[in-house]
């Protein structure tokens, strides 16, 4: 058995058995009967182009791949998968830029609120210190503590 057929013969099994693909169901969806596809499973036969192309498709992978990469590889990602993984990233990029400018404007509208806060209080403050002190002018002798 050639290299090419053997790793052929791996990824149709492995993409059949992970996916849970029966072969009478592949065999109907293809237009082939279940013993063609048991054939090319079972490595008793090569499948033809027809069927490469759509077993590719399927499965989202090309056909250079299902002839030349081990792709039950953890590292394998199909080319169409790579292209829709960078589409996703690329539209996750936009969605974080756009939520980094909405916290951006948030943490501007709290600085601003902390400031204002910052003010009243220290206002608050001299207007109690202002209220002992009147307390004080008023009942001379008296130890006046205004509660904060």
């Amino acid at each position: 058995m050639t290299k090419f057929r053997t790793i052929l013969n791996n990824n149709i099994r492995y993409f059949i058995d992970n996916q849970n693909v029966k072969l009478s169901g592949l065999g109907k969806d293809f237009g082939y009967s279940r013993s063609t596809v048991s054939n090319y499973y079972n490595d008793k036969a090569i499948p033809d182009i027809e069927f490469l192309l759509k077993f590719a498709q399927k499965f989202n992978v090309s056909v250079n791949d299902l002839l030349t990469k081990d792709l039950s590889a953890s590292d394998f990602v199909s080319e169409p998968e790579v292209e829709y993984n960078r589409q996703n990233k690329d539209k996750e990029i936009e969605y974080l830029k756009k939520e980094i400018a909405i916290k951006d404007k948030l943490i501007a509208q709290l600085e601003k609120m902390v400031s204002q806060y910052e003010k009243m209080f220290d206002k608050l403050d001299n207007d109690i210190k202002r209220v002992e002190k009147n307390a004080k002018d008023l009942l001379p002798g008296k130890d006046v503590v205004v509660n904060k």
